[in-house]
C-alpha cells in the first residue's frame, strides 16, 4: 500500500518526474532531497532508523524565507525560516514529503 501511495506522487507532481535533483541532508539513518521543476518544489525525507527522528532541514538556495510548504497527506503547513524547515519530524522507518509552489 505504501509503495502505491508514493507512486501516485510521481504522477501528481511533475517535479518528481522531470525536476532537477538536489541533495539536502544525509546522515547514517536520514536522507532528504528535493526535486524542482518550474514553479514546483517537492522535498522527500526518509528515515531508516527504528525510532522517529527530528532534524533541521536546510533548504537555503532552494526556497526563500517565509515560503510555505505543505506536507503531503497530512496537509500540515511549515514555514521556511533562516533557510531551514526547523524540527522536521520523520516517523520510524518512514518518510515525509513536502510540496511548495512558487
Amino acid at each position: 500500500k505504501e509503495v502505491i501511495k508514493y507512486c501516485g506522487l510521481r504522477k501528481k507532481y511533475a517535479a518528481l518526474r522531470r525536476g532537477e535533483f538536489k541533495m539536502l541532508f544525509a546522515s547514517a539513518q536520514t536522507l532528504a532531497y528535493a526535486r524542482q521543476y518550474e514553479n514546483e518544489t517537492v522535498i522527500v525525507a526518509l528515515n531508516a532508523a527504528h525510532a522517529p527522528t527530528t532534524f533541521d532541514l536546510p533548504v537555503n538556495g532552494l526556497l526563500q524565507d517565509a515560503a510555505r510548504v505543505r506536507a503531503e497527506w497530512s496537509n500540515e503547513e511549515s514555514v521556511v525560516r533562516a533557510g531551514h524547515l526547523w524540527r522536521a519530524e520523520l516517523p520510524a522507518r518512514g518518510a515525509r514529503v513536502w510540496v511548495a509552489h512558487a
